[in-house]
């Protein structure tokens, strides 16, 4: 089902009107997220797991958001979310990062985003934990129990300082944490 998707927003990135009709489904869930994480338009936001279309981040644009820094392993779906990117004329709020979530280096992160696809959540999480400045916010978008296998989850035994629950196909949580303290 991973790759499947992989293979569909490659596809889909060349069409935008499809793409926007395949990114209705998400608008309700890109808002919820968003208030949850208490969004600032000055926010450095980190989308992890960005992938060809990175609908979160289009959305954050859209909410006036200008300091996006996308984040995939994937070279080909890196490629395609910048010339998306240049075509919709939004490129200047963008940086692009080929490199694995486990190596994203979070000191100058305000919000992240890890998206489904993304594995070792686990790690993301320590990582940021250990390196994101004080008032840090990151969201992880948690698969559904029988997705699990396929897509990775923190484990219950964490926290989270809020989430947001909605029906999506594979996922149907996002949970929030939140560093300590004043960024």
């Amino acid at each position: 089902m991973k790759t499947a998707f992989q293979w569909l927003e490659k596809g889909l990135a060349l069409h935008p009107g499809l793409g926007r009709l395949y990114m209705r489904p998400y608008r309700t869930l890109l808002q919820q997220e968003s208030e949850l994480a208490q969004l600032k338009t000055s926010d450095r936001v980190y989308l992890i797991g960005c992938g060809a279309i990175p609908f979160s981040a289009f959305d954050w644009v859209n909410r006036g958001v200008t300091h996006i820094t996308a984040i995939d392993q994937d070279e080909t779906a890196l490629k395609t979310a910048s010339q998306l990117t240049r075509k919709m004329g939004i490129a200047d709020f963008f940086q692009w990062h080929h490199t694995s979530a486990e190596a994203v280096d979070f000191s100058r992160c305000d919000v992240a985003l890890v998206t489904l696809q993304i594995y070792n959540k686990q790690a993301v999480y320590q990582r940021w934990l250990t390196q994101a400045p004080a008032g840090s916010r990151l969201l992880v978008r948690q698969p559904k129990p029988k997705h699990a296998k396929h897509y990775g989850q923190l484990p219950n035994c964490l926290l989270p300082q809020g989430s947001v629950s909605y029906s999506m196909k594979a996922f149907d949580t996002t949970w929030l944490f939140h560093k300590g303290g004043q960024a």
